[in-house]
C-alpha cells in the first residue's frame, strides 16, 4: 500500500492531480477542496489511500491527516465508495464535516 506521496504537482484535473514523484506520475483522486490548493509546478506532500478492484487500482489523496482518517471512516460505511467520499468531504472541513454530522445537518 502507497501510504504518501511528496513530489511536484504536474497538472491538476477535474476530479484529480497528477503528481510527479522523481520522473514517476501518480494520478490521485482528491475532494475539489483540496485539489482547488494545489499548484502547479509546486511540491506537496499527500497522506494516500490506495484502493484496489478486480477493474482498476485507485489512488485518493490528502492534504490533512484528520481528512484521511474520516476519508476511511466513510468508505467503511455500507454503500459509500470512494467517490462519494470524496465527493462529500468537497464542500467543507474535516472540522465542518464532523460538526454537521454531530448537529445531523443534512446540508
Amino acid at each position: 500500500m502507497i501510504g504518501f506521496l511528496r513530489g511536484i504537482v504536474h497538472s491538476v484535473r477535474e476530479d484529480s492531480c497528477l503528481l510527479d514523484v522523481n520522473g514517476v506520475g501518480y494520478a490521485v483522486l482528491m475532494s475539489t477542496r483540496n485539489l482547488s490548493e494545489l499548484k502547479k509546478d509546486k511540491t506537496v506532500f499527500l497522506y494516500t489511500y490506495m484502493i484496489v478492484r478486480e477493474d482498476a487500482m485507485l489512488l485518493c489523496g490528502f492534504l490533512q491527516a484528520q481528512e484521511y482518517e474520516l476519508f476511511v471512516k466513510l468508505i467503511g460505511i455500507s454503500g459509500i465508495g470512494a467517490k462519494a467520499a470524496l465527493g462529500a468531504l468537497s464542500g467543507t472541513t474535516p472540522e465542518g464535516f464532523i460538526a454537521a454530522v454531530q448537529t445531523k445537518d443534512l446540508k
